[in-house]
């Protein structure tokens, strides 16, 4: 089983930050933010730049 890939999201306007899910993603860009409604556009939501790795492994 894999992980689902994760985006931040931030609202242009309340400037709320969500992580959110391939499902989450495409619902926003369809029906806007869930928190003020204000509409959401690709360069709104940001593919994580690395992998996220267990803490130990960054710590060698």
């Amino acid at each position: 089983m894999t992980d689902a890939q994760t985006h931040t999201f931030v609202c242009p306007e309340c400037r709320r930050s969500i992580e959110v899910d391939d499902a989450m993603r495409a619902t926003l860009l369809d029906a806007g933010c869930v928190v003020c409604g204000a509409v959401v556009t690709e360069a709104d939501i940001d593919s994580p730049p690395f992998a996220r790795t267990p803490a130990a492994d960054r710590l060698s």
